[in-house]
């Protein structure tokens, strides 16, 4: 099955569209570990949750998702479970709304200025355009702000991204429109469908603890296989303090319940650095050096010899 190219994506459906006439009313539901269901409402008019429903949800959270509970479980432990990012099924409002989130917290997190100084080098190396590809972008931050960095620095650069999320691309395809950013947005699932080129570069970016580690084993040496020079992975490193920091960090910076869900669901999820390194090992990425990086999270660099 080959990648398909989005090369004219189409605007959202019009029933995902609110109206400033028409208000739209869309239930979100946010379950939390131990199983209670708590709803929200989004008024169309305002684009924010109403006082009292927020309010409420809040309290609710509070009894359920407290934050000595969540100290209190044992963090050298991974635990993975189902973020509501995931779910398909999750409303269109309130996706976009994460989405935009996750774009704010990406961008005091140091992610671009991380990645972006291996691929520069590798780019100064090059008598041609660097390829990159970005696997699970989700918002796309990721290939967007490099992009514009290689556009200020002069630096050729040919970026490709893939999602398995279509609402995802949409909006991150409009987004690098707008900023007149040439970068190519594939929709696939990277497990299922490895990607039938070759690159310079393949990065990946807060994805790796989505997966179990089988799964993780396999992303790992489907990056591998599709890179000629170097593999970057970066994500969260799992422990009391990140989670400490993810929860208080998500609550300022976005009002998105589905952020403030998941946010510290995927700290529990996350691998430690040797955890990583043992699974670029199993992985074959021979000569592969993971390192911590600020703020609480960890880069995996891989070079083919």
């Amino acid at each position: 099955m080959r990648w398909s190219r989005f090369s004219a994506l189409k605007p959202p459906r019009q029933a995902e569209t609110s109206h400033a006439n028409e208000p739209h009313v869309s239930p979100i539901c946010v379950c939390t570990a131990q199983g209670a269901c708590l709803s929200l409402t989004r008024g169309g008019k305002s684009g924010y949750y109403d006082a009292q429903s927020a309010a409420s949800t809040c309290a609710a959270f509070s009894r359920s998702e407290t934050i000595t509970s969540r100290l209190a479980h044992d963090q050298s432990m991974r635990h993975r479970v189902d973020e509501l990012m995931d779910d398909p099924a999750l409303d269109a409002a309130a996706h976009l709304e994460a989405l935009e989130g996750l774009s704010r917290i990406n961008a005091l997190s140091n992610t671009t200025r991380l990645l972006w100084r291996p691929l520069a080098r590798l780019a100064e190396r090059l008598d041609r355009p660097l390829r990159v590809l970005d696997v699970a972008t989700g918002a796309g931050d990721v290939p967007i702000r490099l992009a514009r960095r290689a556009q200020q620095a002069r630096i050729a650069m040919e970026i490709d991204a893939c999602d398995i999320s279509s609402r995802a691309l949409e909006h991150a395809a409009r987004r690098a429109s707008a900023a007149n950013l040439p970068i190519h947005w594939k929709c696939c699932d990277i497990l299922s469908t490895p990607p039938e080129e070759e690159y310079d570069a393949v990065i990946s970016s807060l994805f790796l603890h989505h997966l179990d580690e089988p799964q993780a084993v396999r992303c790992l040496r489907i990056m591998r296989d599709a890179t000629r020079r170097l593999l970057l992975v970066h994500d969260l490193h799992r422990g009391a303090a990140a989670w400490l920091l993810t929860w208080c960090a998500t609550r300022l910076i976005t009002r998105s319940p589905v952020v403030h869900v998941d946010g510290p669901r995927s700290v529990r999820a996350a691998f430690t650095v040797k955890e990583a390194a043992e699974l670029a090992e199993r992985a074959g990425l021979s000569g592969a050096r993971v390192t911590r990086r600020w703020p609480l999270r960890f880069l995996l660099e891989w070079r083919r010899s």
